[in-house]
């Protein structure tokens, strides 16, 4: 089964635990049978008088068996619990470590909320079902096998019966099989949307509030619930349709079996022991043939789940070279041409970038200032035309992670800034931060150590979810300080003083003035009073082959 050879690494990884799971699931089984059996018994005990003795004896069996039972359920629910919440994570973390290497026209072009809950509730599923199936398809085959043998002993004709149910159950399934797998499919992807929908009122919050858009909103929520709600209920026909032909099924049989067990008492070839014991097999095999009618149910459910995940794994990653930079002397832009949806953005554009210098790029909106930077990061890296070379090396050649890492950094112009402490966002990761920077000087110089100081409580200092507790400022000078604090060989600041004061954007200039010896450093702006003559201008507007 594909969907068990897809999981079962994430439950190999959770060796010791599962196998505890799998121990106790099965012990709690055979208890299981055998409760049933020492209940029979316990009634022919009574029934034909055989002493207090014997009374005793099978409570003592059954106090010593129902309370080994219930540690065993406690043990193996943990264990469970456990299994399925870490194996669940590191499939989710897996899938996003794999989209996170997919181009970003991607991620562009969907709903990140929609993708994120579908994700979350796919692995989880999938998770789930391997684990589950793994252990109760061999607990309930084994059921299954006992109870037959069992009943096999105490009379052929009800074991028959029950072989007859199995089948029926089966044929029941087939016919439904198709239409259920379908329902399943279409309400997952409702309630994505639906999620995504629901999400939007949360997110967007101030947006809504800001323009009184709560009309529009809720239309928008009320016709996702709306398809959404058809969905369910669509399914939920074919299912209780599904259910009620398994219990009519079910009740025939019982119904069959109390007719033949109690002629069989009225016979005397059956005791009332017996009979009990019986019915209770009984209701284990049904339990258990349920379960593999449930099971192929569940495995049309997982399916579904599996072939999302598969899509999103199916997407091309980009393919990253070998060659890691020790530092950057120049770099170059050759007839590089690229379309986003159906729209030319840059036409043959060419251009050389050298260490020591200042770029001022230029433009209009939709110029492709910002989409120079993109292609420059590799983030379109299968989709342009022409070529990026970076010390006479093609971009593709290159270890696209060591060089976002070490060699080029963005201070861009809305910042994203992490729930955690001021500094964290500064540095990011120890081993981006340069040794040879004073982040202290270089948080002073920007501004940014006076708006630290002035928070008397190191608390506050700690940004939240959406970031809100920052001015536009404050967040900019963060960005600045992490790109300083960075130092990489090539510097590209996207709007870098829009939300800066006079003092501040005094204090940008003199630092870029102390890094650019040993840099290329790349100002994206409409601010034309970056632009001196230490600085190099490249207008996206005056550039005849670009549109």
């Amino acid at each position: 089964m594909k969907i068990i050879k897809y999981c079962k690494r994430y439950l190999l990884e959770q060796g010791f635990s599962y196998f505890i799971y799998f121990i106790l699931s099965l012990i709690m089984a055979v208890i299981g049978l055998c409760l049933p059996i020492l209940t029979g018994k316990f009634i022919d005990n009574l029934i034909f008088r055989n002493g207090i003795q014997g009374i005793m004896k099978y409570c003592i069996f059954i106090t010593i068996i129902s309370v080994s039972n219930l540690l065993f359920n406690v043990i193996c629910t943990y264990m469970g619990v456990k299994v399925q919440t870490i194996a669940g994570y590191k499939l989710n973390k897996d899938i996003l470590d794999y989209l996170k290497k997919v181009s970003i026209s991607y991620t562009k072009n969907v709903d990140i909320m929609y993708l994120n809950e579908r994700i979350n509730n796919d692995a989880n599923e999938l998770i789930i079902f391997t684990m589950n199936v793994i252990v109760q398809f061999v607990i309930n085959s084994f059921i299954l096998f006992a109870a037959m043998i069992l009943l096999l002993k105490i009379n052929l004709i009800i074991a028959c019966l029950l072989f007859g149910l199995v089948v029926l159950y089966l044929f029941v399934y087939i016919i439904f099989k198709k239409q259920l797998y379908k329902k399943v499919k279409s309400v997952k992807e409702a309630q994505a949307v639906f999620f995504s929908k629901l999400s939007e009122h949360i997110s967007f919050i101030q947006f809504i509030k800001s323009h009184s858009l709560y009309n529009i909103f809720n239309q928008r929520l009320n016709h996702s619930f709306k398809l959404t709600l058809d969905k369910i209920l669509s399914f939920q026909k074919i299912k209780a349709l599904f259910f009620s032909c398994d219990s009519i099924v079910s009740t025939i049989a019982m119904i069959l079996l109390y007719i033949l067990g109690g002629i069989e008492i009225l016979r005397g070839s059956l005791t009332v022991g017996y009979f009990t014991i019986t019915t209770n097999l009984f209701n284990s095999m049904v339990s258990s043939a349920k379960y593999f009618l449930d099971l192929a149910q569940d495995y049309q459910n997982s399916l579904v789940s599996y072939n999302r995940i598969i899509e999103l794994l199916e997407i091309p990653q980009q393919k990253e070279g070998n060659i890691v930079l020790n530092h950057i002397e120049k770099l170059e832009f050759k007839n590089v041409c690229f379309s986003y949806a159906e729209r030319n953005i840059i036409s043959n554009f060419s251009y050389e970038f050298y260490k020591g210098n200042i770029y001022c790029i230029v433009g209009e909106n939709g110029a492709g200032k910002s989409t120079l930077v993109d292609l420059l990061l590799g983030l379109y890296l299968d989709e342009y035309k022409g070529g990026i070379f970076i010390n006479d090396y093609e971009l593709h050649q290159l270890n696209l992670s060591e060089l976002r890492k070490k060699n080029v950094g963005v201070c861009e112009q809305e910042p994203i800034l992490i729930s955690d402490t001021i500094e964290m966002n500064i540095k990011l990761e120890e081993h981006n931060c340069n040794s040879y920077i004073d982040i202290d000087e270089l948080q002073e110089k920007i501004g940014l150590k006076q708006f630290i100081y002035k928070l008397e409580d190191k608390e506050h200092t700690v940004i939240n979810v959406q970031s809100n507790n920052l001015s536009g400022g404050e967040k900019q000078k963060i960005s600045l300080a992490r790109l300083f604090t960075q130092n990489p060989d090539i510097m590209i600041f996207d709007e870098p003083t829009s939300a800066l004061d006079k003092e501040s954007v005094y204090n940008f200039y003199e630092q870029l003035d102390k890094t650019k010896q040993d840099k290329i450093i790349i100002l994206i702006t409409h601010d034309y009073n970056l632009i001196n003559d230490n600085t190099i201008i490249l207008n996206l507007n005056n550039i005849n082959n670009n549109e």
